[in-house]
């Protein structure tokens, strides 16, 4: 995927983190991690308020979480 989510990145970061999909979701303020999973894993698309979130959750800069168009 170009240009996108970089969904492979997100739960790199998450694990360096040593965060649970749990507590990615309550940081985000989903109902558990079931649901987190779903966007972690493409299923479900976040949207583009949720993208500082995630960036703040994951102590990184929000431009690490998009690949890189060609």
């Amino acid at each position: 995927m170009t240009g996108g989510l970089n969904l492979e990145y997100i739960a790199a970061r998450r694990k360096e983190l040593k965060l649970t999909q749990a507590d990615m979701a309550e940081k985000l303020g989903m109902a558990g991690a079931s649901d987190y999973n779903k966007y972690e894993n493409g299923v479900y698309k976040l949207n583009a308020e949720m993208v500082p979130s995630v960036a703040k959750a994951l102590d990184c800069p929000i431009e690490k979480n998009f690949c890189a168009a060609n």
